[in-house]
């Protein structure tokens, strides 16, 4: 039972009301639309006495109303100081302060979710209706766990706020609300039937109306080599800003470098729109457009809404967007009671159109917003947050100091160690790519040896290429791992590819790596006709010699003379594998078979590599895949020097690629690999930042907006450590596929021009004395 329930200030539960009229609570009582209840009503304690109510109210009264609590504000004030009795005074000061705007500005490991949680829990307790809150997060998942753990404090009652993400939040209580709206109906959206449509319905459309282009539009597009996804970023990027396609073509700029792009997507999103009415359905993106468009030319609707969410909350502001601002800036304009939770310092989603200057001018477009600063950090240690502090103390767009304040204490063992002088934050330089991951595998490595659960290291990074290579150090030193947001190493479809050539050259009878082959290869045989033998009975390697022999006989002998020349067809193909399978069982020199396999793969995997890798707007694309298939070449080519059999070569290559990749099925065993922004909100003991080099942090000719936002990810990525954080660079790396020579990081620069320490320099065997000798 909740910490309320004992006071009972609730004299009865929403569900309880809708027993004693006979009516059955068909859903959470947020999406009911009070006028469809008819004469159905809300019933009311309203002498305080506990006994039986003397007064009916319509619902959409009770909605508009506070619920009328039977106890005094003194004994509403115990209340609270229970409830609240765990939090800082900066949490209890933003848990308790209802009514007005509100800016809290939540540090990492401040405590954000808790504080929402006793937030919504003290509303509740104060007599505030459900019914009228509203808490928008980021994630789905996010909002039910807040709902959840309301419930556990203060009763079930907690369900009947309406909590979710923009998207969710808005289709569904805010456009499904007003089918009649004037503005729906002008751009002839039907909300009464309309449907979401899903990513991926979304790029069918648009590609559909790509290809309804009129043809001066299409040589455009092909002779600027324009892809889909050119012409989703220009509209999602509009739409963020508030502009549907007909302000799009006003805001087109004569004379500008993307001006025929600009010009060819406006056709493009015309004949989508029209195809999404078509389909009655609406997209993520014109959810939050149509919800935005619609406030602003029909005022009334803003101020009915503001009348039933009379508590707006909004999670992670300083991710929010323009259109999603202007929306809850116009539910919240009538009654002003809005509450926004974010840190500017952690606003790193600028490529999805987020705004940091949405959070920065809150208090100008709320002049009398209350600012509270959450800034005392309960996850890491006094350390970590020193160089997280000097991180924060270089950036220019803040609303605070930026100062978070260390409340972690060392446990005993910790202490321990840290008697021991072992580092709590470690700086280094590498001379290659390689040396890092080698040496932070080797260091994980240890992590594990120390008893410290998998799942509490990570790996973060920016660039793919420097996870890859950490990646394939964790392969080779046996430790099990995990990819987050990514397709691990094994997953990886050129990968596979090969494994499964590996495997249907040596081991003939293997019908699903046969049928693998086919599928990434071009022999002139089908992988249906492939399929249709092997359901005759056909084994796929008789299938295929069959083939070969029919097809050799066509052709003269002297016109098969070059393995090149003949690389489509099957025959060389089946030559090679049975040379290879003679030449493992007398046991010939592993460098020979390797050079084999390298050259089946050559000719039969990489063409269809280049091909794909052709279409992808990513220039590095080409030499991760290939280099990636030539991991695995070379990862058999020493197991085979370390007198490995093919057989177990194989099943060691196909048990990592069936169990992605270790053979260790408890997850809490494995590392984490994931990129920064995808560890925002985590947490983890060790975190190993790499590729903190300046390449890959800032890219080429970086703009003011874009260093500052890489600053941030910096931080971010600093902040998800508990007890110990590694930020590692090499000097020499590889940027689409060519050699280049890069320094550090400037973020590094800053942290130890401001603390002065200095970075451990890796060289070789040898480490340079220029470093401290220790941070703790």
């Amino acid at each position: 039972m909740g910490v309320c329930e004992h006071y009972r200030f609730w004299d009865m539960s929403v569900d309880e009301q809708y027993e004693d009229y006979g009516q059955e609570d068909d859903g959470r009582f947020d999406e009911l639309d009070p006028s469809s209840l008819g004469d159905f009503r809300y019933m009311f304690d309203d002498d305080g006495d506990g006994s039986a109510p003397t007064q009916t109210q319509p619902v959409e009264d009770a909605v508009a109303a506070p619920m009328q609590l039977s106890r005094t504000a003194e004994e509403i004030q115990l209340i609270l100081k229970d409830l609240n009795k765990d939090l800082n005074p900066a949490q209890r000061d933003a848990a308790e302060t209802i009514h007005g705007p509100v800016i809290a500005i939540a540090g990492a490991g401040a405590g954000k979710t808790k504080t929402l949680t006793h937030r919504v829990a003290s509303m509740l307790v104060m007599g505030i209706h459900p019914a009228n809150i509203m808490l928008v997060t980021f994630t789905n998942k996010a909002a039910e766990e807040i709902r959840n753990r309301i419930e556990e404090m203060v009763g079930e009652n907690a369900q009947y706020i309406t909590a979710g993400t923009f998207h969710s939040t808005i289709f569904r209580h805010i456009l499904k609300k007003y089918p009649e709206s004037r503005y729906l109906k002008s751009i002839g959206v039907r909300m009464d039937e309309c449907a979401n449509i899903d990513p991926d319905e979304a790029e069918k459309l648009l590609k559909d109306a790509i290809s309804m282009l009129p043809e001066t539009d299409l040589a455009q597009v092909d002779e600027n080599d324009w892809k889909p996804d050119d012409f989703e970023k220009e509209m999602s990027k509009a739409r963020a800003s508030g502009n549907d396609v007909n302000d799009y073509r006003a805001l087109t700029a004569r004379g500008s470098a993307d001006e025929e792009l600009r010009k060819v997507t406006a056709n493009v999103w015309q004949i989508y729109n029209r195809l999404c009415r078509e389909v009655n359905g609406i997209d993520f993106d014109d959810i939050l457009l149509f919800a935005d468009k619609m406030l602003r030319s029909e005022p009334h609707i803003a101020d009915e809404l503001g009348d039933r969410f009379k508590y707006i909350m909004l999670d992670e502001y300083q991710d929010t967007n323009r259109v999603q601002m202007n929306i809850m800036d116009s539910i919240s304009r009538k009654n002003r009671n809005i509450c926004v939770v974010g840190d500017e310092k952690q606003s790193i989603y600028g490529f999805r159109e987020a705004d940091i200057k949405i959070i920065l001018s809150f208090r100008t477009r709320f002049p009398e917003a209350k600012t509270i600063n959450m800034n005392q950090n309960y996850r890491s240690y006094p350390e970590i947050i020193r160089f997280s502090n000097a991180c924060a103390d270089a950036m220019e767009q803040r609303l605070s100091d930026g100062q978070l304040l260390a409340m972690r204490q060392f446990d005993e063992s910790d202490a321990e160690r840290e008697a021991k002088k072992s580092n709590r934050v470690v700086m280094a330089e590498f001379k290659s790519a390689h040396d890092e991951a080698d040496m932070v595998a080797k260091a994980i490595k240890r992590d594990l040896m120390l008893k410290i659960p998998g799942k509490e290291v990570a790996v973060l990074y920016r660039n793919r290429n420097a996870k890859t290579l950490v990646e394939r150090k964790l392969v080779d030193l046996n430790i099990p791992y995990r990819v987050i947001g990514d397709a691990s190493f094994f997953q990886k479809k050129e990968v596979k590819d090969i494994v499964g050539m590996i495997r249907f050259v040596f081991h003939p009878w293997d019908t699903m790596s046969g049928y693998r082959f086919l599928g990434a290869t071009s022999v002139g045989i089908s992988l249906n006709a492939a399929k249709k033998a092997a359901s005759e009975g056909q084994s796929v390697h008789d299938f295929l010699k069959e083939q070969s022999v029919k097809r050799l006989k066509q052709k003269k002998k002297d016109e098969v003379t070059d393995l090149t020349a003949a690389a489509k067809k099957i025959g060389p193909f089946m030559e090679l594998g049975k040379m290879l399978r003679e030449a493992i069982s007398y046991g010939d020199d592993p460098a020979f078979i390797k050079e084999v396999i390298a050259k089946i793969w050559d000719i039969y995997l990489r063409p269809g590599i280049v091909k794909v890798a052709n279409r992808s707007d990513d220039e590095g694309e080409l030499d991760t895949r290939i280099d990636n298939a030539e991991y695995v070449i070379e990862r058999m080519g020493k197991s085979l020097e370390k007198g490995m059999l093919i057989d177990e070569i194989i099943e060691d290559l196909t048990m990592m690629v069936e169990n992605n990749p270790d053979m260790d099925k408890n997850l809490d065993a494995k590392v984490l690999l994931m990129t920064i922004h995808g560890s925002k909100g985590l947490e983890f003991d060790n975190v190993y930042m790499v590729g903190m080099n300046e390449a890959t942090m800032l890219g080429t000719d970086p703009t003011y907006d874009e260093i500052e936002e890489s600053r941030r990810l910096n931080y971010v990525g600093m902040t998800r450590a508990k007890k110990k954080l590694t930020m590692t660079f090499a000097t020499n790396i590889f940027v689409f596929g060519q050699p280049v020579e890069t320094k550090v990081s400037p973020f590094i620069e800053e942290i130890e021009e401001r603390l002065g320490v200095k970075r451990y320099i890796f060289k070789g065997k040898e480490t340079s004395n220029e470093r401290t000798a220790s941070y703790a």
